[in-house]
């Protein structure tokens, strides 16, 4: 079974819920106030980019289907094919203490 995605316009942003275990979101809440206050969607767009990259070099199959279907993405004139069932969301997360409400450092 094939599965479809959304292709995003070029330079627009796009809402994707992203579910991530409580280590891991403590993990990038985390490095991200230690970087400077990097917003964590740059943090998560830098792994990707470089998760996406390592994968394709590595199995030469897959980067052949990749480059297939992100052409056929970029081809399509509406956008309008999606996965069924998925969507992606980053939210930004403060952490805020629970007896006052107010930002934790």
């Amino acid at each position: 079974m094939s599965r479809r995605a959304i292709a995003p316009k070029p330079g627009v942003g796009r809402a994707m819920p992203l579910k991530l275990s409580a280590e891991l979101a403590l993990d990038l809440h985390a490095f991200c106030e230690v970087h400077y206050d990097t917003p964590q969607s740059h943090v998560i767009c830098a792994a990707l980019r470089s998760f996406i990259d390592a994968e394709l070099a590595s199995n030469p199959v897959a980067k052949s289907r990749f480059n297939a279907v992100r052409k056929r993405l970029e081809a399509l004139g509406d956008r309008k094919e999606s996965r069924p069932g998925e969507s992606l969301r980053l939210v930004e997360h403060r952490s805020r203490s629970v007896e006052t409400g107010e930002p934790v450092e």
